[in-house]
């Protein structure tokens, strides 16, 4: 952690919170690198890729996860027991994201390990809230 390429993914199907996102990022400010999938089983490919620690070139490292609750083909909470099966992948810190503040999903997500559990659309703020109270230390704000 703290190594200034890590990226920040996000999973998400729906395409205006896709742009939000982005537009969120921009307006905070934030460097990191934004990698989008927008399946699950696409995001747990590409993250199993890197459970040893070494990045496939020239994608870049995760180093934090906005997951979607409800995405297409494995939904965002089985990413997220799998990501907590592997080793090298067990602390990667992951955000879940939701259009419901449903107890049982975010009981669920809380107890898989989830870092947070926001109700969309969060805000810019909360984007960066979250990412610094995690302790992630990958996050780059332009001018820093």
């Amino acid at each position: 952690m703290g190594d200034r390429r890590e990226s920040i993914m996000l999973v998400e199907d729906n395409i205006d919170d896709v742009l939000f996102a982005r537009r969120a990022f921009k307006k905070a400010a934030v460097a990191n690198e934004l990698v989008i999938f927008h399946y699950g089983d696409e995001a747990l490919t590409y993250l199993l890729e890197q459970r040893d620690g070494v990045p496939h070139p020239p994608r870049p490292h995760v180093g934090a996860v906005f997951l979607d609750i409800h995405v297409p083909r494995v939904s965002g909470l089985e990413v997220l027991e799998r990501l907590r099966a592997e080793a090298g992948l067990q602390s990667l810190p992951v955000f879940m994201l939701s259009g419901s503040d449903d107890p049982v999903g975010i009981e669920r997500a809380r107890s898989l390990g989830a870092k947070a559990y926001l109700v969309k659309p969060p805000l810019a703020g909360d984007l960066l809230r979250v990412l610094r109270a995690s302790g992630w230390l990958g996050l780059r704000i332009e001018g820093e």
